[in-house]
């Protein structure tokens, strides 16, 4: 799996009513990992009673179901 971000931000300058941002101090976007973990923990907190509501715990597990996913998506594409 590629390690780009799936979100990237345009790369070119942009002026709101505040003024003109340039994208360089910006994030460049989510990385697949933290798309993945973000997309777990939205689940999870679906049904925060499968975690016990902890956030430490909430967080660890989505970044390790994330983990889990992209190692198992590796391994799909070492096979392809």
């Amino acid at each position: 799996m590629k390690k780009e971000n799936v979100f990237p931000t345009s790369q070119e300058n942009y002026t709101t009513q505040r003024g003109t941002y340039n994208p360089d101090y910006m994030s460049s976007g989510l990385t697949k990992r933290e798309l993945f973990a973000a997309m777990a923990m939205q689940g999870i907190l679906a049904n925060p009673e499968r975690i016990g509501g902890k956030d430490q715990e909430l967080t660890q597990y989505s970044v390790i179901l994330a983990d889990a996913l992209i190692n198992e998506l590796n391994k799909q594409n070492e096979t392809d």
